[in-house]
């Protein structure tokens, strides 16, 4: 058995919300089964690098074989193909009970995670203030906006908030692991987590990031094992994120060959040999799954402080020409462009124009009209379910909410769908700076691939007066996401 201690350091504020109450607060809920999650979130991102996820592979020579070899053999291969036949992703998921476990196999690790008291602080302490100067109550809106849906928080009593570990403070995540190999894969994935993810609530946002400081063994000698959110001179956040992955698929091909499963999956030889999925249910590194780009440095400037990043992300302003980098995104989404066929005419056919459209005006117009309409929710892209309220419409019902489509086999259901795009800081001599990570993936399981590359996605409305979808060129996401955002309202695909 391998015991290792791992220190961490957290980078900015880590949210978590526990299931329990302390007067006015939740508790801090950032447990080893938490961690363990996001962990399993990021190995499943990279498996497409490492094997084929829909297959499983039998050894079909078995000449000079023991008797009793090859009849444990023949049984065990009749056991997964029992026990896989209707999983579509076969190879994946027997890849995934090697390391994760499953109801029919304990996982090979267990996580704890420790962290000192006095370095929790209620979110809402630090988003409604007192002024010093003034002694007035004030609101940091721009960090009431990013930390959304963690402060006033409803409850049956009152309004509750979650806490955040402080950003500098330090951490531990305590590791068991039957094999040494084991070990390796779940540090892999914690470098891997620490540069591209985060722990607790709103890791897309910026939140939960953090550092490994050392690795200690059993007699908390320190191994000299540390990863830091840090660019060297002529490094850049692609390479280092292709070394990573990388490294997490090496230590995952060892660990198969030591605990001799890797027979019954087909490993991926070379970037160049892996399967072209750039589109699944659930987000992955492959080929052109994903992007990886610096935000605007003129929208986003460095800083020291990296809760500083946060707060110029999405600074709050009534000037639209002073709204921070993902809110004025999200302004912009707001607007869509349509294909309207105009009406014959004498001196010949139908013409098509395009006419621009604003998909509040559009929600507003179908709650207070008598037929139904279909409209465009472009800022879904930004995650669902996503909710529109406090609208100026004739009626009392003033709200509707999008949902992805989950489909089940008998059934659909009102699903989430965790945003594409993801926000991250690393460090480049003494200062943070911002990047985007997209991490593609379909938005709702009903969906029609168009003639042009775009993909329509259909959305599920809690009210039948409004229909919701969403059109996705997912090739022109990144140029659409890098243009100077204020004041502008792009089409579709960003051009």
């Amino acid at each position: 058995m391998i015991y290792r201690k791992v220190v961490c350091k957290a980078v900015t504020p880590i949210i978590s919300k526990g299931p329990n109450k302390e007067g006015k607060t939740y508790d801090f809920g950032l447990t080893g089964q938490s961690i363990k999650g996001v962990l399993h979130y990021w190995f499943r991102a990279v498996a497409p690098r490492v094997i084929n996820i829909y297959e499983l592979s039998f050894p079909k020579d078995t000449t000079g074989m023991d008797p009793e070899a090859k009849k444990k053999l023949e049984k065990q291969i009749e056991e997964l193909r029992k026990r896989f036949e209707n999983e579509k992703y076969k190879g994946l998921k027997f890849l995934e009970e090697q390391i994760f476990g499953s109801q029919n196999k304990k996982a090979p690790f267990a996580v704890w995670v420790e962290y000192e008291e006095k370095d929790l602080e209620p979110v809402i302490n630090i988003v409604k203030y007192v002024d010093r100067s003034s002694g007035k109550t004030k609101t940091d809106y721009s960090l009431l906006y990013g930390a959304y849906g963690t402060i006033n928080i409803p409850d049956e009593d009152a309004e509750l908030s979650a806490k955040w570990l402080k950003a500098g403070s330090r951490f531990e995540i305590y590791i068991t692991s039957e094999s040494q190999e084991v070990f390796d894969v779940i540090l892999a994935l914690l470098k891997l987590t620490s540069l591209v993810g985060g722990f607790g609530a709103k890791t897309t946002k910026g939140f939960g990031q953090f550092e490994i400081v050392d690795v200690f063994d059993e007699n908390d000698k320190a191994l000299g094992i540390k990863f830091e959110k840090v660019l060297e001179p002529n490094e850049n956040l692609q390479a280092k994120l292709i070394k990573l992955l990388d490294e997490v698929k090496i230590k995952t091909v060892e660990f198969l060959d030591a605990k001799k499963v890797s027979k019954f999956l087909e490993l991926e030889k070379s970037v160049k040999d892996e399967q072209n999925i750039t589109l699944l249910e659930f987000p992955n590194f492959t080929n052109n799954a994903y992007k990886v780009f610096r935000i605007n440095k003129e929208e986003v400037k460095p800083d020291r402080d990296p809760l500083n990043l946060i707060r110029t992300i999405y600074r709050a302003s009534q000037d639209p020409e002073k709204l921070g980098w993902y809110r004025a995104l999200k302004r912009r989404l707001r607007y869509y462009q349509e294909v309207v066929q105009s009406q014959e005419n004498k001196n010949g056919p139908s013409e098509s124009k395009v006419i621009s459209k604003d998909s509040v005006k559009e929600i507003v117009k179908g709650l207070d009209g008598k037929e139904s309409v279909d409209v465009e929710v472009r800022a879904g892209f930004l995650g669902l379910p996503i909710q529109y309220s406090r609208l100026k419409v004739k009626g009392s019902v003033d709200k509707v909410t999008f949902y992805s489509i989950v489909k089940l086999s008998d059934k659909t259901e009102n699903g989430r769908k965790t945003s594409p795009l993801r926000i991250i800081f690393v460090k480049t001599g003494q200062e943070y700076v911002a990047y985007c990570l997209i991490l593609k993936s379909h938005l709702s399981d009903e969906f029609v691939e168009q003639a042009d590359s775009t993909i329509r996605y259909t959305l599920k409305s809690d009210n039948s007066k409004v229909n919701g979808h969403i059109n996705i060129n997912w090739n022109n996401v990144e140029s659409l996401l890098k243009k100077n955002l204020k004041n502008e309202r792009g089409d579709v695909n960003g051009k």
